[in-house]
């Protein structure tokens, strides 16, 4: 059993006038701790993972169970790996449509081995192993899991260094199980570990989330820009549903002395950023100490873990899971 949060705000994100305006209930999770949150943008569906118990749930938005993964599931998958550890589960993404449900798994033997990404389609309810990719550094232990997020028949997956760009189209997982094909894969160097991908499909650009740092990278290019510094970042997410443009932007949560500090990046400010970039105005400001103006969210009186916006305004924080309802009233 899990916890939502469901929170009404105004217009613009701006925070909830009181406590009155939380509601809190609950959510089912049957997998013990729950790490990482993910879901499918364009419909009703939420997978929820443990990283220690390796179990994953897929729900849709009336709670009701769809599918389960379980650890044994995932080990038959994949043998030759050692995933008795705690972090072996370090990425999840599901497709806009929820067809497919893409997974990160990272090996005992850092640096080492290569990792593994495992695709679950939900229609066949078929896990098979998708690619094999460098994920991890023995230099640094891995603590947290890497980004994953899908846009426009690409997937990708965070690493050590960067981000992966990996070719996934509706049927390259079938040619990769059936027909040996190895899909096109372009690296994303950021320099640093990237932790979370956000993905804002009308400006067509991708967010990657370090732990101090936010870069920017057009879908079609490999060379991303620092945009925003600061410290402590576990999560990002970005949110854009149709009806409801006053809370569109990033989210973003943050170490806060034992809380999850959530802030909100407007839309507009986004756009003036990129309409400055365009107009090589801002090329100077953003090399130099880069810095949103984040507005405070809602501080979490609870652990650090993932977030991620669903497709009907919410955010899914996943330590003890919380859908934070952002839809004006």
């Amino acid at each position: 059993m899990a916890v939502v949060v469901l929170m009404k705000g105004d217009r613009g994100g701006n925070p909830p006038p009181s406590d009155n305006d939380i509601v809190i209930s609950d959510w089912h999770f049957s997998g013990g701790s729950a790490d990482i949150a993910v879901a499918a943008k364009n419909a009703g569906y939420y997978a929820i993972a443990s990283q220690e118990s390796l179990h994953i749930e897929i729900r849709d938005v009336r709670e009701n169970l769809l599918h389960t993964i379980q650890s044994q599931d995932i080990i038959n998958a994949v043998p030759d790996m050692d995933l008795s550890h705690a972090n072996s589960l370090c990425g999840l993404t599901l497709t806009p449509s929820g067809r497919f449900l893409y997974m990160a798994l990272c090996d005992a033997d850092a640096g080492v081995k290569d990792d593994v990404i495992l695709a679950y389609n939900t229609n066949t309810k078929q896990l098979s192993e998708f690619t094999r990719l460098m994920l991890q550094s023995s230099d640094v232990a891995q603590t947290q899991p890497y980004g994953m997020n899908y846009f426009k028949s690409k997937l990708y997956v965070g690493n050590h260094q960067g981000a992966y760009r990996v070719e996934a189209a509706r049927n390259t997982v079938y040619r990769t199980t059936h027909n040996n094909h190895q899909p096109v894969i372009t690296n994303i160097t950021l320099g640093s570990a990237v932790q979370d991908i956000a993905v804002d499909a009308e400006n067509q650009q991708i967010y990657l989330m370090s732990q101090d740092q936010i870069a920017k990278v057009w879908h079609t290019t490999s060379r991303p820009t620092v945009v925003h510094q600061g410290t402590d970042f576990v999560g990002l997410s970005f949110s854009s549903v149709f009806g409801e443009k006053g809370s569109e932007g990033l989210y973003l949560a943050a170490k806060d002395e034992g809380n999850t500090n959530l802030s909100y990046v407007p839309k507009s400010e986004l756009d003036s950023r990129l309409l400055d970039k365009i107009n090589d105005v801002s090329l100077r400001v953003e090399s130099h100490h880069p810095k949103f103006g984040c507005l405070l969210y809602w501080l979490l009186n609870t652990g650090y873990g993932d977030i991620c916006t669903t497709f009907d305004m919410k955010v899914n924080h996943s330590r003890v899971i919380h859908f934070i309802d952002v839809i004006a009233t």
